[in-house]
């Protein structure tokens, strides 16, 4: 079974270009880089025990899979995650990582996410 059965989702990729406002504050403006990107939407939860707070935390990572020949960088934004027509996560999350999945031959590309507030 290739990669590509495994690619179940749509995604949109965003990618920022620098602005200045009015008030000459440096702001991010963002437009749509890549549409309809087959991906998968990989999303772990673990339970952590938090020293300040005394007990154990939820925390959720996301992780991104793409084609290899996908041309994104760290700090793109992904957006509209569906799968058929239903959305499964508007998003937006921030690339942190990229990670390349190497065999013989580069197979696919990993990427580590945070979700954008």
């Amino acid at each position: 079974m290739s990669l590509h059965a495994h690619l179940i989702h749509r995604c949109t990729i965003q990618r920022g270009a620098k602005a200045i406002t009015a008030y000459r504050n440096d702001a991010r403006t963002w437009s749509d880089h890549l549409l309809d990107v087959p991906c998968r939407l990989v999303e772990k939860a673990q339970r952590v025990f938090s020293h300040e707070r005394a007990q154990l935390v939820v925390v959720t990572t996301y992780t991104l899979l793409l084609p290899r020949e996908t041309d994104v960088i760290p700090d793109d934004r992904i957006t509209q995650i569906t799968e058929g027509k239903t959305t499964v996560d508007a998003g937006p999350f921030t690339i942190k990582a990229v990670l390349t999945r190497r065999t013989r031959s580069p197979h696919h590309l990993s990427l580590a996410l945070e979700r954008a507030s």
